[in-house]
């Protein structure tokens, strides 16, 4: 059984504090249901901290922050299931050097947005400079874990079609900029009335 003293040492120089607070922030201004989303920072040597199964971000406490290890595994038994989408987070950090932090929200006008679209085309000045054209994927549950990691070579965050996003960040705070960037450039595309394409024209 691994002790208390390894546990600590296992989140040593990780702002597990930051996740805490980024998963209330995501919960009150609506990036997320109840229950619903998953937050990771990378371990120094592999692996990650990253939410529990069914945690609640808007009231995480540190035993809802689970240590793993590279293959997705507890370093102690006792804690509770890590995440469903753990495999993800993992993939993203393999794929993407620069990644510490990563987001996986449910914003409401992002995925409506990406019921219609292939891709989202920011129309503001933030999300043109700090997003660019966000793809669109459509991907099966469990599947999602290598095509998002590669979609997230080049950009900072990817939209799965009735699903959420996914964003890395260097530390969490940033991949909450991005997350919190794209849902608002969603909302002014919603605002704008553009959410469906305009019929093709007649043959």
């Amino acid at each position: 059984m691994t002790s208390d003293a390894d546990h600590n040492e296992s989140v040593a120089g990780l702002d597990w504090r930051g996740l805490i607070e980024v998963g209330r922030d995501l919960y009150l201004t609506g990036l997320v249901t109840s229950h619903g989303g998953n937050l990771s920072l990378e371990r120094f040597g592999g692996g990650a901290l990253i939410t529990r199964t069914g945690g609640m971000l808007g009231h995480l406490s540190e035993a809802d922050l689970v240590p793993i290890n590279g293959g997705g595994q507890r370093d102690r038994r006792e804690d509770p299931e890590p995440s469903s989408n753990t495999a993800v987070h993992l993939a993203i950090y393999a794929n993407q050097p620069e990644a510490k932090a990563v987001i996986h929200a449910h914003a409401v006008y992002t995925v409506a947005v990406c019921e219609r679209w292939e891709a989202i085309d920011p129309p503001n000045v933030e999300g043109k400079r700090f997003l660019g054209r966000v793809p669109v994927l459509d991907l099966q549950v469990g599947e999602e874990a290598l095509p998002v990691a590669e979609a997230l070579r080049e950009r900072r965050i990817v939209a799965v079609r009735g699903h959420g996003t996914f964003a890395w960040g260097t530390d969490i705070w940033d991949a909450l900029r991005v997350t919190s960037a794209l849902e608002e450039s969603s909302q002014l595309i919603h605002l704008r009335g553009v959410t469906t394409r305009p019929p093709p024209p007649p043959a």
